[in-house]
């Protein structure tokens, strides 16, 4: 279906844009079927291309659950709301084939002519015809089941009740993001859930969120029992990881002191040292090695924090890394040099060649005897 769509574009420009002559000298039959094809509209090939050709008997105000009289403007909100719901990539109530259908209301109902659907008669109950099934039959087990848990939906949350969830957690993540420990602290007075899941995507925790930021009491508050301090998104950061890219000590120590791993990895096999070496947070650097941090890690492109520091010029690390090396490795020394002369930067070339080409010691010659 996409090529054939693909194909009324193409002929489509090709009409547009070829001249006369040209187009004349196309054998009959492919000239046919090249203007047969490029009269279809491209509102028809962009419904193909998003998968919207099917027809349905549904009116779009009932899809978006609004009322025929409601007016225009109350159809962005209402797909909004919907969409942060039926949406493919949302977890659990996710569904491609609703999210199209919702699309597809939605078109219709920004459209100019969009008040001929509210002209359109709601269904009548009377005139639903289910195949097989007694509608009497389906009335009296729906009465039967009046008050039991089996009823679609007994257990479910409104959609109201959950989209003021979703914009309640979304204000609590905005004052952690921005460190206001006074409004977190009134939010979760008045009932904000700091572990709520985001149904948009966004995977860091309030915890990360903090240690981003480098807010320091917010991270001491989210990890009280030293909670939160593994949980990892799904490129396998921690907190500490994110504290550490950024260069805030006293987030990272203070994870550190709630027992975060120094050596934890993420994806790429990167730690909390290689990140702060590659940023040039010597303090940080200091503080991860006192904690434990091995320096002779590497990632998954064979990158040390040696050699992170030595490609990104940072001389400070990259002195601190070797004092703590006693046993160092040549091929890696060789590597952080040529990083070095290939990327500018002389003090770590000069660092290195040191350890390579150590100075020789000045030998005092002894008095011959007399």
């Amino acid at each position: 279906m996409r090529n054939a769509v693909l194909l009324a574009f193409v002929c489509r420009i090709y009409i547009l844009s070829s001249d006369p002559a040209g187009f004349s000298g196309v054998r009959p039959g492919v000239r046919t079927r090249i203007r047969l094809t490029a009269r279809r509209s491209w509102e028809e090939d962009a419904d193909e291309l998003l998968g919207l050709t099917e027809k349905t008997k549904e009116n779009p105000f009932d899809i978006l659950r609004l009322s025929r009289d409601s007016e225009q403007a109350l159809v962005r909100p209402a797909f909004r709301k919907l969409a942060a719901v039926l949406h493919p990539d949302v977890p659990g109530t996710g569904d491609a084939a609703s999210f199209r259908k919702l699309l597809w209301a939605y078109r219709e109902l920004s459209s100019p002519d969009w008040r001929r659907w509210a002209r359109q008669r709601a269904p009548d109950v009377s005139e639903v015809r289910l195949p097989g099934i007694d509608l009497e039959d389906l009335f009296q087990l729906l009465k039967r089941l009046e008050h039991s848990a089996l009823i679609i939906g007994v257990n479910m949350a409104p959609v109201d009740e959950e989209e003021a969830k979703m914009w309640q957690a979304v204000a609590f993540r905005g004052a952690v993001d921005k460190g206001d420990l006074e409004e977190v602290n009134e939010m979760l007075e008045n009932g904000s859930n700091p572990n709520y899941k985001m149904p948009d995507g966004s995977n860091w925790t309030v915890l990360m969120l903090a240690s981003n930021g480098g807010h320091e009491e917010l991270v001491q508050k989210f990890t009280k029992g030293g909670k939160g301090v593994s949980d990892k998104d799904p490129q396998g950061f921690q907190a500490i990881m994110l504290a550490a890219i950024k260069g805030h000590a006293n987030v990272c120590r203070s994870l550190l002191e709630k027992k975060a791993d120094a050596n934890a990895c993420n994806e790429d096999g990167e730690t909390p040292l290689m990140m702060a070496a590659a940023m040039g947070h010597q303090e940080l650097v200091r503080l991860l090695l006192d904690a434990g941090a091995d320096a002779n890690c590497q990632d998954k492109n064979s990158m040390s924090a040696l050699k992170k520091a030595s490609r990104w010029g940072h001389v400070g690390c990259l002195k601190t890394l070797l004092a703590e090396l006693p046993n160092l490795d040549l091929r890696e020394m060789k590597h952080c040099l040529l990083f070095g002369k290939l990327y500018g930067h002389p003090e770590v070339v000069a660092e290195i060649q040191k350890v390579l080409e150590p100075p020789e010691e000045d030998i005092e010659e002894e008095p011959s005897a007399a």
